[in-house]
């Protein structure tokens, strides 16, 4: 980290897929996930039921309010052809409100990877829309 507190790393890029470091513009597709109960059964926070309710959560996380996080959203690379993903492209299992949604689609928030430690113990976790589970 440099003296700003602003990793020096803001994004990182596999073969597949973006991994942007999370900003309050992230909020709508974080709420997708952080509002579906099957989504969030193994993670030991509640349910967020509300926008505002995942605000909250968000804003605890931001690097900006805790330097010492680091928290990523994935995103299916922009040059990534989806057209041969396409063929199932949606999970009936999906208990999200739009049940339909394509599992890829560019700019669609798969999930969010990132330091959940507290304390002293560095823990790394990650919840994904459950539309992209495998």
């Amino acid at each position: 980290m440099g003296a700003s507190g602003i990793s020096k790393y803001p994004s990182m890029q596999t073969s597949r897929l973006n991994l942007v470091r999370l900003t309050p513009e992230h909020l709508g597709g974080y709420h997708a996930i952080w509002s579906v109960p099957v989504a969030t059964r193994w993670f030991p926070y509640e349910l967020s039921e509300t926008l505002e309710g995942s605000a909250e959560r968000m804003f605890d996380v931001l690097s900006s309010q805790n330097p010492h996080s680091e928290h990523y959203v994935v995103f299916l690379r922009d040059d990534i052809d989806v057209s041969g993903l396409r063929q199932n492209n949606t999970h009936p299992t999906n208990s999200n409100a739009g049940s339909n949604q394509p599992i890829f689609e560019h700019g669609l928030l798969l999930g969010v990877v990132g330091d959940y430690s507290s304390g002293f113990v560095p823990q790394v976790g990650f919840i994904y829309r459950r539309s992209a589970w495998g």
